[in-house]
């Protein structure tokens, strides 16, 4: 499986599920950051 979008290419073989999904949710834990930091400078 692979996500495009425009900062960064993921891909995910099915040789190391566990990788991959520790690899997502460390993913979405740097998104959910990156985006709280950017809302947070954008209100102030």
């Amino acid at each position: 499986t692979s996500v495009d979008s425009p900062v960064f290419t993921l891909a995910i073989g099915s040789g190391l599920p566990a990788l991959g999904l520790l690899g997502l949710g460390a993913l979405a834990a740097a998104l959910g950051l990156g985006g709280a930091a950017a809302s947070r400078r954008r209100r102030s």
